[in-house]
């Protein structure tokens, strides 16, 4: 799993996620598209590519970052 600590962003992306995120954690998700799409490449990082996950894992990974796994969920397949 990729931390937020582990990658390196172009500094535009990072001013996002360090507005977003405190900790570890989605404090608030973003309006804007824009920044809405860098939060989310940041979440879909903890997944492995090409694997299906069954929906309690999805839950598991994603339970650590915000309380609202449902939303976070909605928010990966809309966009």
């Amino acid at each position: 799993m990729a931390s937020l600590e582990g990658m390196q962003r172009p500094p535009a992306e990072q001013s996002v996620l360090d507005r977003f995120f405190r900790d570890g954690r989605l404090v608030l998700m973003p309006t804007r598209r824009s920044k809405r799409l860098v939060v989310l490449d940041q979440v879909a990082q903890r997944f492995e590519l090409g694997r299906t996950y069954p929906e309690h894992e999805v839950n598991a990974l994603l339970a650590p970052i915000h309380p609202d796994v449902a939303a976070l969920r909605r928010y990966l397949v809309d966009e």
